[in-house]
């Protein structure tokens, strides 16, 4: 422990507020400028999973038009995917195992349900798609796919958002479809 934390007991709150005391002692400009730098790296350090780019897919032929890695407006957060549905700014998050507990049933971390609130916060909604469910969802075909990520966004955002689901995906053209490019046993739209 640092030497301003001795003795204390209070562990992560008091590290926490030793850290803001230390910050707020920082000229203004070098804090901003390692803002920056902290946002910089944030965007090189982004990497995207099989299933994230599947999601991606599945909102994007939902006539959804996502966003995949936006960040949040202060650029403190990458969001795996992003769309608006209805007026309500929805974060798409593909989650991977290391995303919830090994107990059974599986729970999301502390960590992410912290960050969900920080989202809130910043005018989002999450949407957490679990591998399990994905891969039981696309097992079935591009459709069911679809299909679960309409369920859920209906869940998250409630009934009144299906007439814009609706609207989007009427106005969606399958760009393999429309350039005659469909690769045979392709399902287009289905």
């Amino acid at each position: 422990r640092g030497a301003g934390i001795k003795g204390r007991g209070g562990g992560k709150s008091d590290m926490r507020a030793a850290i803001e005391a230390a910050v707020r002692k920082l000229p203004a400009d070098l804090v901003a400028v390692a803002g920056e730098q902290w946002a910089l790296q944030a965007e090189r350090l982004a990497c995207v999973s099989p299933l994230q780019a599947d999601v991606h897919a599945a909102l994007a032929s939902m006539g959804l038009q996502p966003r995949m890695e936006c960040k949040t407006a202060d650029r403190l957060f990458s969001l795996d995917c992003c769309v608006s549905v209805g007026g309500a700014r929805v974060a798409v998050e593909a989650n991977g195992p290391t995303h919830y507990t090994c107990t059974q049933p599986p729970q999301l971390l502390g960590s992410y349900v912290l960050r969900d609130k920080m989202l809130q916060a910043r005018g989002y909604v999450t949407l957490h798609v679990p591998w399990w469910a994905w891969q039981e969802a696309a097992a079935q075909g591009p459709g069911a796919a679809r299909a679960y990520l309409r369920r859920e966004l209906l869940a998250l955002l409630g009934a009144q958002a299906a007439g814009d689901l609706d609207a989007a995906a009427a106005k969606y053209v399958d760009p393999m479809v429309a350039h005659g490019d469909a690769a045979e046993g392709y399902e287009g739209s289905s």
